[in-house]
């Protein structure tokens, strides 16, 4: 069997990717899904993880086909992958060996799971900040690799974590720089460069590799198109889950494998009486919500399910990631949308959690944008009988999305001013004051400079926007003070220059 398997390694090429996978997925259907997914590793481990050299151009393409058999096989191969992989980097890691090349390695594996959607930024994250603790120079080189390969993944992802790990290499760094009495080195200078361009958005030229990235990644959408696959979604799991976690607790993130070890302490019978009070407190909560989801006339089972999702989250990124586990099929996916702007009109006040799931969802796949497009557009044809708290829910929300460069600001083109009713006219005066009072300079420009971006056909999209802009922006309240009618004005001048220049 493990020859059949560095059979198949060693014909590893982008043109033969397929055919690998088709005998990989015979190999797992003849044989035991552990026996393969150990001999797999341990082979992929033996190819990749060189002792000399980092395998840079060659290691994509084996996390390519691990990306594809967790697609097509089952989420069990890309979980044992990566925790048999964090396993020897964390043990060289706390061994302290000075290993770059094998090191190095174990990381892009790391690094380019994450990018083919195995395993979530999470790890990565977790990862980044043991590397910045210790930060040694063999720490700063895998520091390197992670930002060089994945960055621009993480900016996207979750851009809050950055912010974070971006303060906490700052103040390592002043700490380090006091200790030896130096400046640092060039590696260390390259890698604070690195950050600060993916901070501030900057991009790097691209190379052979990136060009090698986008070819696996449509490669993996035709084995999720083959397997009819769309839901799978990344392994939330962080490095202490893996680490230590899977000793004490088991692996919570395969089904069955979860469990209490006994040296671990265990609640006493008064304790787990609380537990089941918890648990009947929860089922009771989830059949409120139920029949909340029945009378918001959530008439269908997708849409009944979303709703309850949706509403008891704990925030955003739960509901995100309850909303992605229930792999809708076909164009069952669209209720999410529909379902959110529905929940975020009916709120007694404008409630941002909604923007913030709707602007995650956008991040995740563009054709949510779409969907919210459409979404947005039956909202428009609706405004002549919706009450004014739901216009200016609503109205919020595009705003934000706008701002967030989620949705144009081109969707207003379908508007026609002079049929608008009042409730009409509160939404577009809510948008635009949103919009005008509730960004910095260089985001309020954005806003109106996408709309006519080189295109001819758009003047008519800018005119119809500058029309609504200048009827139906909020009037200046004489209670205002001085500098805010100052700046209000004056933005209301560029935004009209901009639009009338395209």
């Amino acid at each position: 069997l493990k020859r059949q398997i560095i059979g198949q390694l060693n014909r590893m090429s982008e043109d033969n990717l397929t055919p690998i996978f088709k005998a990989m997925e015979g190999i797992y259907r003849l044989n035991s899904n552990s026996v393969v997914n150990e001999l797999l590793i341990t082979s992929t481990c033996e190819v990749c993880v060189h002792s000399t050299q980092i395998m840079v151009s060659h290691i994509p393409s084996y996390a390519a086909l691990l990306s594809g058999l967790h697609i097509g096989v089952g989420k069990d191969v890309g979980a044992y992958a990566i925790e048999k992989i964090v396993a020897k980097l964390n043990g060289l890691l706390k061994k302290g060996e000075n290993l770059r090349a094998e090191m190095g390695n174990l990381t892009l594996l790391l690094a380019y799971l994450y990018t083919f959607g195995v395993s979530h930024c999470l790890l990565i994250y977790d990862m980044i900040r043991l590397l910045v603790l210790k930060f040694g120079e063999v720490e700063v080189e895998l520091l390197l690799l992670l930002l060089k390969h994945c960055g621009a993944k993480l900016k996207s992802d979750n851009p809050s974590a950055l912010k974070e790990v971006v303060s906490l290499i700052q103040e390592q760094s002043e700490q380090v720089v006091k200790a030896n009495g130096k400046e640092h080195n060039q590696r260390v200078q390259f890698m604070m460069d690195a950050i600060l361009d993916l901070k501030k958005k900057r991009k790097r030229r691209e190379n052979q590799i990136d060009d090698k990235i986008r070819r696996l990644k449509k490669w993996l959408v035709t084995i999720k198109t083959y397997k009819n696959h769309f839901g799978v979604t990344s392994l939330r799991i962080s490095w202490k889950d893996l680490t230590d976690g899977a000793l004490n607790r088991g692996r919570w993130w395969l089904v069955g494998s979860a469990w209490t070890n006994a040296t671990v302490d265990q609640p006493s019978r008064k304790e787990k009486e609380i537990d089941h009070t918890k648990i009947d407190k929860k089922a009771e909560g989830e059949s409120k919500l139920f029949s909340l989801a029945a009378q918001q006339r959530m008439n269908t089972s997708v849409r009944k399910s979303v709703f309850c999702i949706i509403m008891g989250a704990s925030d955003f990124e739960d509901a995100f990631e309850r909303l992605t586990r229930l792999e809708l099929s076909g164009k069952q996916d669209r209720e999410i949308m529909k379902v959110l702007v529905d929940c975020c009109g009916q709120e007694k006040a404008y409630n941002p959690y909604y923007a913030l799931l709707a602007e995650r969802f956008c991040e995740y796949e563009s054709k949510y944008k779409f969907t919210l497009q459409l979404t947005f557009w039956d909202v428009f044809k609706q405004l002549e009988t919706t009450s004014a708290r739901r216009s200016a829910n609503l109205a919020r929300l595009l705003a934000h999305l706008i701002i967030k460069n989620r949705i144009s600001i081109g969707i207003l083109k379908v508007i026609e001013a002079e049929k608008l009713s009042s409730s009409g006219i509160l939404f577009h005066k809510v948008l635009f004051y949103t919009i005008i009072n509730d960004t910095d300079n260089e985001t309020f420009v954005s806003v109106f400079k996408r709309v006519g971006h080189g295109a001819v056909e758009n003047s008519f999209v800018c005119s119809t926007i500058a029309v609504l802009l200048n009827k139906f922006s909020v009037k200046m309240n004489d209670d205002w003070p001085d500098d805010k009618k100052k700046a209000y004005r004056k933005r209301l001048k560029i935004a009209t220059k901009m639009l009338d220049g395209f």
